[in-house]
């Protein structure tokens, strides 16, 4: 946001695949951790 619109564009059309998939694993890995505390606190609750 700092750099401007041109900078965010050009690191967006230059992502590579290890990138991608970093972004995917974490977003996976975030889910099942977020969906067991949930669980968690529903069942204590």
């Amino acid at each position: 946001l700092i750099d401007g619109p041109q900078t965010m564009l050009a690191s967006l059309q230059h992502i590579d695949l290890l990138t991608i998939l970093s972004l995917l694993y974490l977003a996976f890995i975030a889910t099942i951790v977020g969906y067991g505390i949930w669980g968690s606190l529903l069942g204590r609750y």
